[in-house]
């Protein structure tokens, strides 16, 4: 720790970024070379160090932290990345990529070098640097060459980038970054920026349509490894659509016997925890009210129609005129009202007249009732939010069930609006591509289709409108990296591409390599960065 001090003074450094937690596991990761709480002070060598604030950062905290030799005083602001597994990755790209732009933003100018680190210097540092050098080239060249720039840092320091994971996890972290857009929405500006959204182009393509795409493509789905359970021959027939089946890190896992799975997940949203499935089946009635048993959600929430609920792909769960019988599970309603377009069901789950729960269903009918009528559906729908909001506010701990025919339309519409709306409460803004694409990343496909999509916009607006929000004009900004056609890049010249691999022999001894990260390694033929370009990790020079 005394030497990290010296050499954060010697190198004139005010800005360090930490990708590690101090203990993960049973291991400890990092010493920490900071004083305890804000106002406390330690001697590293003959360095004073004093922690002086300690303020949120995306997936963290950030320190400031003042050093003091003999009478010369210096500040420094910590970045803490507390959210990376050690050799994993994030589960969000877009947390670690507004990570990053926080930290550039703290750095700027700077013509000292910036320290980050983990735990060994090399996995998850190496992603970082990868990441933030890549894209920042592509946006110059616009080309990308993850290989090659690993190859190169590996060269520097080996072993960095430690994992097949965290590679492919540079991968889609450069391109999320590439197709970025800023999506971020102060809640006054949401009526312009909708509108911006809906304009059409020469092509005839909404900027709606393209933040769809670009979800589409920054969501793909996962590989069949992650989806296994859901693809046996004896859990084939208990999934109602083959290609739309539940991440085996949050599937709803069944205490039962026989068989442990169902077509449902846990979804863990910033603000709301959600258990979304599909309409049971005859096949699968059974392991639904299992499931309800297990996990006693204090929330139903039904999103299909009635005309869909047919004999041959749906069970209906309960019966209007008793008790319904299904298998070892009984379900009997308890009270029945009608609300508009809802139908609230007070239900009692029992099994062998041991086990029971008690769960309130809500019945959305105003879907199929509104048709295409988009705002009265979404002002129907959002009467169905507040009703589930009202039930679930004098609660401390509760999930929500929701389940639509497919379990990842209509379903992640409901869960959407719901995160949406917290955020709301909790910030005055709105990020709905964000939202969908974390909410994605627990289950594949959620929000299927561009109407989807739109009509979380349409209820957000009417949200607005019924809070009375003050809206005011949205300066639209011109986006330069999203969505870029094939057809405008230029075909680069191998000789000058600044990520070929060269014969180290071959270098001079101050070569410039991706802009950023200075090596006596390579030698390559680089053009001056354009006026205002903004470059980090720069100065880490290392010796041959």
């Amino acid at each position: 720790m005394d030497d990290l001090w010296r050499m954060v003074w010697q190198e004139k450094v005010s800005t360090i970024a930490m990708v590690t937690n101090l203990k993960e596991g049973d291991k400890i990761k990092c010493a920490q070379y900071w004083p305890n709480k804000p106002g406390d002070s330690k001697m590293f060598g003959n360095v004073k160090v004093e922690f002086v604030s300690q303020n949120p950062c995306t997936g963290g905290v950030k320190r400031e932290i003042t050093m003091k030799v003999g009478k010369d005083k210096r500040t420094v602001t910590q970045f803490h990345f507390r959210v990376w597994p050690d050799k994993g990755v994030p589960k969000h790209t877009s947390l670690l990529l507004k990570f990053i732009k926080e930290v550039k933003a703290n750095h700027g100018q700077n013509p000292h070098p910036l320290v980050i680190h983990c735990s060994a210097g090399v996995g998850r540092t190496g992603v970082v640097i990868s990441i933030d050098s890549i894209a920042e080239h592509a946006k110059r060249t616009r080309m990308v060459d993850v290989f090659s720039f690993v190859t190169k840092i590996r060269q520097n320091r080996p072993f960095m980038v430690q994992t097949q994971e965290q590679y492919a996890f540079i991968y889609g972290a450069v391109l999320e970054d590439l197709l970025w857009r800023n999506t971020y929405v102060p809640i006054i500006h949401f009526s312009d920026h909708l509108k911006d959204l809906r304009s059409v182009d020469e092509g005839g393509k909404s900027k709606m349509t393209i933040e769809f795409e670009t979800l589409m493509t920054l969501c793909p789905d996962p590989p069949a490894s992650q989806t296994r359970s859901g693809r046996t021959p004896e859990n084939h027939h208990k999934n109602r659509y083959g290609n739309n089946l539940p991440l085996q890190r949050n599937r709803v896992i069944l205490d039962s016997p026989d068989n442990d799975y169902i077509n449902a997940s846990c979804i863990r949203g910033v603000h709301c925890t959600f258990i979304t499935t599909q309409m049971p089946m005859p096949s699968t009635v059974s392991d639904f009210c299992c499931m309800i048993l297990t996990r006693q959600p204090s929330t139903i929430v039904m999103l299909n129609d009635k005309d869909q609920d047919d004999k041959v792909s749906c069970a209906q769960y309960w019966s209007d005129d008793g008790i319904a019988e299904l298998g070892s599970y009984k379900v009997s309603i308890l009270s029945t009202s009608e609300n508009d377009d809802m139908t609230i069901r007070q239900l009692k789950i029992t099994k062998n007249s041991k086990l029971c729960h008690t769960v309130t269903q809500y019945q959305f009918l105003g879907w199929q009732k509104h048709g295409s009528n988009k705002q009265s559906r979404a002002l129907s729908f959002l009467k169905l939010i507040r009703a589930v909001k009202s039930a679930l506010k004098n609660k401390s701990e509760f999930s929500v069930l929701v389940h639509c025919l497919s379990g990842v339309g209509r379903t992640g519409v409901f869960c959407s609006v719901m995160e949406c709306i917290a955020h709301m409460e909790d910030s005055d803004s709105v990020d709905i591509f964000q939202t969908v694409k974390i909410l994605r990343a627990d289950r594949m496909q959620f929000v299927q289709t561009e109407e989807d999509y739109a009509f979380i916009y349409d209820v957000i607006r009417a949200y607005l409108h019924q809070k009375n929000y003050e809206q005011l004009p949205y300066p639209v900004e011109d986006h330069t990296y999203g969505n870029l056609d094939t057809d405008d890049y230029c075909t680069p010249d191998p000789e000058e591409n600044p990520y070929e691999v060269t014969d180290s022999q071959a270098a001079g001894a101050n070569g410039l390599v991706y802009s950023n990260v200075e090596t006596g390694r390579a030698k390559q033929s680089q053009g001056p960065a354009p006026p205002n370009s903004q470059t980090l990790y720069e100065n880490f020079e290392f010796e041959s």
